[in-house]
C-alpha cells in the first residue's frame, strides 16, 4: 500500500468545515449515539491501557519477590555450608576475602570510597533504626566486651600510640 501524502492546511480547513457542517446539520439523537460511542471507545482504550500496566507492574513485582527468594535461598545454602567448614579452611577463606576487599579498597577512587562509606552509614543507621532498645542495649554491651579484649590483648606500644591518637584528635576537636 502506498504511504499517503500529508494534507496541507487548505485540505486540512476544508475537510474541518465539511465535518463542521455535517455535525451541524446531525440528528441531536444522532449526535449524542455517536459522542457516546466515542466516549466509550476512549474508556476502553483507558481501561486496555491500565489493565496492561497493571500486568506489568504485577509482573515486575513478582519478578523481583522471586529474586528476592531466590537470593535469600542461596544465602542460606552458603550460611550453612559456611558453618559446618572446617576452622582452617574458614580462616583461609576469610584471609582471602580480606586480602580481596583490601585490593579493590586501593584501587577505588577518592570519591568511590566516599561513596561506599556513605552506603555503608546509610545501611547501618537503617538496621540501627529498625532495632528495639532491648537489641540496642546488647548491641553496646558486645561492643564493650569487644573494646575490652582487645584492650586486654594491646601492647604496651599499641597503648601509647591509641593514647596519642586519642589526645591529638581530642586537641584538634578543642
Amino acid at each position: 500500500m502506498a504511504p499517503r501524502r500529508q494534507m496541507t492546511d487548505a485540505e486540512k480547513a476544508e475537510k474541518n468545515r465539511k465535518q463542521r457542517e455535517k455535525r451541524a446539520q446531525e440528528d441531536p439523537e444522532a449526535r449524542e449515539k455517536r459522542l457516546q460511542d466515542n466516549r466509550a471507545r476512549a474508556q476502553y482504550v483507558r481501561d486496555e491501557k491500565k489493565q496492561r500496566l497493571d500486568q506489568e507492574v504485577q509482573r515486575q513485582t513478582q519478578d523481583k519477590v522471586d529474586r528476592q527468594v531466590r537470593l535469600d535461598v542461596e544465602a542460606q545454602r552458603r550460611k550453612e555450608n559456611r558453618a559446618q567448614e572446617p576452622d582452617e579452611i574458614q580462616q583461609a577463606r576469610l584471609q582471602e576475602q580480606a586480602l580481596r576487599q583490601q585490593a579493590l579498597h586501593e584501587e577505588e577512587s577518592e570519591e568511590e570510597t566516599r561513596a561506599r562509606l556513605r552506603d555503608q552509614a546509610t545501611q547501618q543507621q537503617a538496621i540501627r533504626n529498625a532495632e528495639t532498645d532491648d537489641e540496642s542495649r546488647v548491641r553496646m554491651i558486645e561492643g564493650n566486651l569487644r573494646h575490652q579484649v582487645l584492650r586486654a590483648q594491646e601492647t604496651v606500644e599499641e597503648r601509647m600510640s591509641r593514647s596519642m591518637a586519642d589526645r591529638l584528635r581530642h586537641q584538634m576537636y578543642l
